[in-house]
């Protein structure tokens, strides 16, 4: 959950991450749609990268999962082994990308940053498939962010 130092938010597009009024331009928090872009633009700022407004909006509306109507995870993501300690990092990162899902991808970026040197099917990383797929931009600093030495 999300938080100003006022109240707390149903929506968790970013979790852990505090919104800070003195670093973001005047939003509604009551209004979701504009604390999701709020904490995406909060969550760039905490990895030392000032997006602009335009590059948030195309993650938004480029994004094509249902996020914050359903679950983004399909049911057997939920037996996966998402154990830190695992030798090996979940792909649901690589997931996330390959099906278009910029929100949820950078809520799993910023959860599971380990993930962004998973390789998939092909020896491919989150950062590979970002790249085959259109992914915006910002998607694209967030995974270098993560993991520089995938570049």
């Amino acid at each position: 959950m999300f938080s100003s130092s006022s109240s707390s938010f149903p929506l968790n597009p970013l979790a852990q991450i505090n919104i800070q009024n003195n670093t973001l331009p005047q939003v509604d928090l009551s209004d979701p749609n504009q604390a999701l872009r709020a904490n995406i633009r909060q969550y760039f700022l905490s990895i030392g990268l000032n997006v602009s407004q335009a590059a948030i909006e195309e993650i938004v509306s480029a994004d094509e999962s249902t996020y914050g109507r359903n679950s983004y995870f399909d049911s057997d993501d939920e037996d996966e082994d998402d154990d830190p300690n695992s030798a090996t990092p979940s792909r649901k990162l690589i997931r996330l990308v390959e099906d278009h899902h910029w929100v949820a991808a950078i809520e799993r970026i910023s959860t599971h940053p380990r993930e962004t040197s998973a390789v998939g099917i092909q020896g491919r990383t989150p950062l590979h498939v970002a790249c085959d797929h259109d992914a915006p931009a910002a998607i694209v600093q967030a995974l270098l962010a993560a993991w520089p030495e995938g570049a």
